[in-house]
């Protein structure tokens, strides 16, 4: 969860998936990789329709 809050913020200050977007998660969250990872392997089953 720590991992999409992140991210959303992020986007308050870059809208797109960019190089800077990317450094601004990592200088927020370090190692933000293995997060990312396990949402993209997760996520599908975390869905609630």
């Amino acid at each position: 969860m720590d991992y999409v809050i992140v991210h959303e913020l992020a986007h308050l200050r870059r809208h797109d998936h960019g190089a800077e977007f990317w450094r601004l998660v990592e200088r927020v969250m370090p190692g933000h990789a293995d997060s990312r990872e396990r949402l993209r392997r997760l996520g599908p089953d975390l869905w609630l329709p």
